[in-house]
This record gives structure tokens, C-alpha cells and sequence, in this order.
């Protein structure tokens, strides 16, 4: 069956990989918009309101919202996205390659997705964690007493290295490796350092947050700056040098962002799929996430979205791309328009995208005639349109 997807890239961020949002942040984090840019997961709810954590697979991604529930998307080849029934009380989220992580506000963990390592085996007993993480094939628990718990994959000691530290204060989980800030301000780390990922500079104190990358590291210091190190090829651990004032990271695959206290963005490293291209104009972030994938995504103050927008005729179509062994992608972006009972404000561009299965199965098309004829004013006040066409085709328009 083909769906198409089609959301707002007016004002588009999200989470880059494998960073951590503690608890504590969580519960004070006020509400915003779900924002991304870059190769997006299938299906990205751009413009969900009331978030406050968000966390990125390679090809998922979760986010929390304030009332405590989590919404996933994107693929579901490993039951990834199939949040369970039920889940409430969420206080923070992580997302590993192919498995997802919920920490509750009672101190215990839910996981769900992949499990070929043991990656969402939570260990039996396991309580009174304040924070989680996940790496590509382990998963990781900070208690409330300072020690670090791991499950899944060991080969490289990314789960074992956890024992016997102490003081932890904040966890992140990189491809195959673990880092831990510690209360005193300093990082330890264990696992693989095939690129130097864990190579922490000897005199790095006053940090204040961590990120992992595939095979790289971030810190934030106390004084607003950002130090990196690890794999470099793409450009990922070159911290632009005039970068200040920095009050949040977050570590992508083969990318880097930092959120600034005045609500912009800035981003560096690998851009082949636009992950590290922050739309023009932002500067009204609340937070970033992580994300394995070759996207960045953020939690937005506002979507100035007006409540009318005349829509205007589509681009062309994309040629399909591959995006996993199973399904293929295309899009296409209609036009901005001004409503005039909106005193000439800018609706945003619509960028629509079909996913189909791979080997395409019919229909090869969908029609939509009736939703989309230029001069047509759609009323976006419920925020999201479902609509089905005679093939059995479905839509889904988020603003």
C-alpha cells in the first residue's frame, strides 16, 4: 500500500544521535513543537505540540510529551515504533539503531524494538534510574545512587566498562562505547575507540553535558563552549571556532548541533542529506535531541503556521531513493502562498513525501484530486487532515 506523508519544512529541526535527556530536564523542559530537518524518518510529525524530549534512531525516532505518553515513527522493521499499550508516567527517552528505551517516573525502564544483543532485555530488578541512553546494540541505566547499569552487546566492554564507576551524574551512548559525566565535572568513557571516540582530553573539566556520536564525542562546559574529539572525516569534532554561549549538544552519526542560549542552532559536519542545513530564520529552539541518522531534530517554541493557507500547485517529484531494503521514497514541495485573510503573512512550504514498498506493489499512484486543486483553502485548526483516495491510498497532511 503507498502512503504519502506531508508536513511543514518551514521551521524544521530534530534529534541527533544518541544524546541523552535527563529526567530532570525533561520535567522542566516547557512543551514546544516537533521540528527536523535533513533525511527525516517516514512519517516525522512535524509540528506535534506539547514535546519535551526527543531521541533518533537511524530510521526512527520517539518523542515524549508532557503528559507523560510517547509517540514513535518512521521504520518498524524491528517493532521499533510499537510503543506499548499503556505506557505512561514517561520521564525521559532514547533511541538505539533499531530499539527504543522509556525511562517512567518510578525509576524503572521499558524498552522495546531489536533485540538481538539483549538490547531491550532490561535486567530484572532494575530500579531507581534517573536517566537512559541507548547505543546501536546496548542500552544503558544511571541510578539515582550514581552507578551505571548496561545491557546488550559487550563486545567491546561498552556494557561491563560500567562497573565500578561511581559519581555519574549523566550517561550517553555512542555506537559500541558509553560516556559518563561525572559530578565533579570531568568524563569517563568505555568501550570501542576505533577513532578516538573515547580519547577524552586530559584537561577537560567544568563540563556540564555529553554527547555520542557514531565515532565521536561531545562535552559542554560550564562557560558555554563545546569541546570535541574523535572521528573527524567529515568534520564532525570541528567545533566552529567563534562558537559561544552554547546551552545545549547533541551528537549525530557522522554530524554535530549545538542548540545557543538565544534559541538558534548551529550545526557542523556531515550535510549530504541537509542534517546539519539549519533553516534560515530559527531561533526559537527549546531543546535538541540525538539521532543515528542523517537528521537533526529539535523542540520548537512556536510553528507560526496561519490558520488558512490557499494551496498551490506541487513541484516535481524526486526520483525514488532507497531508503531501507524493503521501502522507497520520493518528494515534492508545493509553493509558498499568502492567505489574504491573514494580512499577508507566509504559510509555510508543504514538502509531501510517498513511501512505497519495495517491490511496488499497486496502486503505483495516488489521486487526490478532491483535496488538492490550486485556490483550495484548507482549515488547519485540528493541525492534521487524514484523507483516503478510491485506491485505498492514504495521506496524511501535517501543518
Amino acid at each position: 500500500m503507498l502512503k504519502t506523508h506531508s508536513s511543514s519544512s518551514l521551521l524544521l529541526i530534530a534529534v541527533l544521535l544518541w544524546t541523552v535527556l535527563l529526567p530532570t530536564q525533561a520535567q522542566t523542559q516547557a512543551p514546544g513543537f516537533l521540528g527536523g530537518w535533513g533525511q527525516l524518518p517516514v512519517l516525522t510529525p512535524v509540528g506535534l505540540d506539547n514535546v519535551i524530549a526527543v531521541a533518533g534512531g537511524t530510521y526512527h525516532a520517539v518523542a515524549l510529551r508532557a503528559d507523560g505518553t510517547v509517540v514513535a515513527w518512521g521504520d518498524n522493521s524491528w517493532g521499533q515504533i510499537n510503543v506499548p499499550a499503556g505506557l505512561t508516567d514517561v520521564i525521559a527517552i532514547a533511541a538505539g539503531d533499531y530499539h527504543s528505551l522509556a525511562l517512567r517516573s518510578d525509576g524503572t525502564v521499558v524498552a522495546w524494538g531489536q533485540n538481538g544483543y539483549g538490547e531491550r532485555d532490561v535486567p530484572a530488578g532494575l530500579a531507581q534510574v534517573v536517566a537512559v541512553a541507548a547505543g546501536s546494540n546496548h542500552s544503558v541505566a544511571l541510578k539515582a545512587d550514581g552507578t551505571v547499569v548496561g545491557w546488550g552487546l559487550d563486545d567491546f566492554g561498552q556494557v561491563s566498562g560500567a562497573a565500578g564507576v561511581t559519581d555519574v551524574i549523566a550517561i550517553a551512548a555512542g555506537w559500541n562505547d558509553t560516556l559518563a559525566l561525572k559530578a565533579d565535572g570531568t568524563v569517563v568513557g568505555w568501550g570501542a575507540n576505533y577513532d578516538g571516540q573515547l580519547n577524552i582530553p586530559a584537561d577537560l573539566t567544568g563540563v556540564i553535558a555529553i554527547a555520542a556520536g557514531l565515532l565521536h564525542s561531545l562535552a559542554l562546559k560550564a562557560d558555554g563552549t563545546v569541546v570535541a574529539w574523535g572521528d573527524d572525516t567529515y568534520g564532525q569534532s570541528s567545533v566552529p571556532p567563534d562558537l559561544t554561549l552554547v546551552s545545549a549538544i547533541s551528537a549525530g552519526g557522522l554530524h554535530s548541533a549545538a542548540l545557543k542560549s538565544d534559541g538558534t542552532i548551529v550545526a557542523w559536519g556531515e550535510a549530504t542529506k541537509g542534517e546539519t542545513s539549519v533553516p534560515a530564520g530559527l531561533n526559537n529552539a527549546l531543546a535538541i535531541g540525538g539521532a543515528r541518522g542523517l537528521y537533526t531534530m529539535a523542540i520548537l517554541a512556536d510553528v507560526p503556521v496561519p490558520v488558512d493557507c490557499v494551496v498551490s500547485e506541487f513541484g516535481a517529484w524526486s526520483a525514488w531513493q532507497s531508503i531501507s531494503g524493503t521501502e522507497e521514497q520520493r518528494t515534492r514541495t508545493r509553493t509558498i502562498l499568502t492567505h489574504p485573510a491573514n494580512g499577508g503573512a507566509a504559510c509555510p512550504y508543504l514538502t509531501e513525501t510517498e513511501t512505497r514498498l519495495i517491490p511496488v506493489p499497486a496502486p503505483t499512484s495516488c489521486v487526490f484530486d478532491f483535496l488538492s486543486p490550486v485556490g483550495v483553502v484548507i482549515d488547519w485548526t485540528g493541525g492534521t487532515i487524514t484523507l483516503t483516495d478510491a485506491a485505498g491510498c492514504v495521506k496524511v497532511v501535517t501543518r
